[in-house]
């Protein structure tokens, strides 16, 4: 598993990262890039596998790119291809800002600098302070204008996660207040809310969402129970998993939601993304159960 993983990290290292500019191509195909503009999304995870393939030169470089997005005079999302802000990258997207947080929290800790970990803290507790005025709403403008109202399953089980690494109890109990509001009767987590906090029950649940609760402390989350669920709900006979389930735990074809709102396909599919996730946290949830053990 480690040797692909290898040969995966080179590959992207030779084909994505761009040495003159600095950032991460968002697009490539074989050897030629198709899409130039940089995502600070895409950088902040490539500093966390830097980080977790232990590879301090990439790391270093990645962190040095990180501070392009972030730097008072250039604060942008998206940057185009000489690494320039764009006004469409004028934005504040929780998710992006909340594994921004984790990749400078994960760097800090890789390398012991304590003055990234207190960056990373004082960037946590600001977003954190921001997604609080704003009811988490998923995409803000820079002067504050909520663009997109809907509240992210995703980027609660972040919040949760970080703010119980940097032991922020305060900022932990809003989030894990809010967690609560995701939850199912009927199992597993919807994955958006409203502005009223309602569940958005036409988008159903996604697995992703569902596979990143199993990284949250055993006195949240009940492992098997979450595995039984997602075994139950979104395997499928031949092998994998279905990318999400509809409001009746039923994986279905949603024509109406998709036509109306554009944001999402009709069809469920197997997410190569998704099963990657899903391994990971498990993995991690081994780490940690093999650790206790020893101990």
């Amino acid at each position: 598993m480690k040797q692909y993983g290898q040969l995966i990290y080179e590959y992207f290292k030779t084909n994505f990262i761009d040495d003159k500019n600095g950032g991460i191509y968002s697009a490539v195909v074989g050897n030629e890039v198709v899409t130039e503009d940089k995502l600070l999304l895409n950088t902040s995870l490539a500093l966390l596998t830097a980080v977790t393939y232990e590879d301090l030169e990439t790391a270093v470089k990645q962190y040095e790119d990180l501070n392009l997005f972030l730097s008072e005079k250039n604060r942008c999302e998206v940057l185009e291809s000489s690494s320039v802000s764009v006004d469409i990258g004028k934005v504040i997207s929780l998710q992006t800002e909340l594994i921004t947080t984790l990749s400078l929290l994960s760097y800090g800790t890789f390398i012991s600098d304590t003055q990234i970990l207190l960056t990373a803290k004082e960037y946590f507790q600001k977003v954190s302070n921001k997604a609080l005025e704003n009811n988490f709403a998923s995409i803000i403008s820079v002067d504050g204008d909520i663009l997109l109202s809907d509240q992210r399953a995703l980027n609660i089980i972040l919040g949760v996660y970080i703010s119980n690494e940097m032991q922020l109890s305060f900022l932990n109990r809003k989030y894990l207040d809010r967690f609560q509001q995701f939850k199912s009767v009927d199992g597993g987590l919807w994955s958006f809310l409203d502005s009223s906090n309602r569940p958005l029950r036409n988008k159903g649940k996604l697995l992703i969402d569902n596979a990143c609760t199993l990284l949250l402390n055993s006195a949240i989350v009940d492992t098997n129970e979450t595995m039984n669920f997602i075994d139950k709900n979104y395997k499928h006979p031949e092998g994998g998993y279905w990318n999400k389930i509809d409001k009746n735990n039923k994986v279905s074809v949603d024509n109406t939601t998709s036509y109306y709102t554009f944001n999402s396909s009709p069809f469920p599919y197997k997410s190569m993304l998704d099963h990657a996730i899903l391994v990971y946290a498990l993995s991690k949830k081994i780490e940690i159960r093999l650790f206790i053990n020893v101990l």
